[in-house]
């Protein structure tokens, strides 16, 4: 069993894991729900997702790393910054 709390300094509170059809092929991914707050009164948002293909094949590897790299090299800024809110609040102190 992996101790999530060694990994990172804001634990999921929830996990699923989703077989979706990627143009004829089974693709496992795994959502996990972070806590992203207050309920913002706004939009109603409360969590944060990390959405990624569970690492069962060199397929999903790949898909990893090509995202990683999208996201270095073409993200704007500010999604490049995107913190969890545990995170930024000892970040802060």
């Amino acid at each position: 069993m992996v101790n999530w709390r060694m990994i990172s300094s804001s634990c999921f509170f929830n996990r699923h894991d989703w077989i979706v059809d990627r143009c004829g092929r089974d693709v496992r991914y795994v959502i996990d729900y972070y806590d992203g707050g207050e309920v913002s009164p706004e939009d109603h948002r409360f969590a944060l997702l990390d959405v990624r293909p569970a690492l069962d094949s060199p397929t999903a590897l790949w898909d990893r790393m090509k995202v990683t790299w999208w996201r270095w090299m073409y993200a704007p800024k500010e999604e490049r910054e995107i913190q969890m809110p545990k995170k930024a609040e000892a970040a802060a102190q």
